[in-house]
């Protein structure tokens, strides 16, 4: 039997801009699925979201920020009582593991030159799923809290 586990990143924004030059920013981020799952997995399972920072202002405005997943980068899917944990990462091969600074955790730093009035960027964040007991159907959801703030 297999699931469809789909995880929702919920944001929430803060960001506080120091000087009249720096640009306005907000962060938006994608769903990440982890697609049909067995009940029982006896190997990580990985997938791919993505975040997007997006700055508005002058042209020549520069935002240097960092985006931080609260909680240190270990999550929980959960639908009702159950639940499988995953982690986020910065990079492919998932080593720098995302989180806020703690307990060997990275945050995304950045700095960005606006180059048009509005300017985004867009980061890949990868998720791996580990080994887990066996899960119920049903419809498997995360909401990390996502904080960004000029640095």
């Amino acid at each position: 039997m297999t699931m469809n586990h789909n995880v929702l990143i919920i944001a929430a924004l803060s960001f506080a801009a120091l000087n009249a030059r720096a640009a306005d920013c907000s962060v938006s981020t994608t769903g990440i699925a982890f697609g049909a799952r067995p009940a029982a997995v006896s190997k990580t399972w990985d997938s791919v979201g993505h975040l997007t920072v997006t700055c508005s202002g002058r042209l020549g405005d520069q935002a240097r920020y960092r985006v931080d997943l609260i909680r240190g980068g270990e999550l929980d899917a959960v639908a009702g009582s159950s639940s499988f944990p995953f982690s986020m990462y910065l990079d492919p091969s998932r080593l720098r593991r995302w989180g806020d600074g703690t307990g060997g955790t990275q945050s995304l730093r950045d700095t960005m030159m606006l180059t048009t009035p509005i300017t985004s960027r867009t980061y890949p964040i990868y998720a791996r799923a580990f080994p887990a007991r066996a899960t119920r159907i049903g419809s498997y959801q995360a909401a990390p809290l996502v904080v960004l703030a000029e640095e």
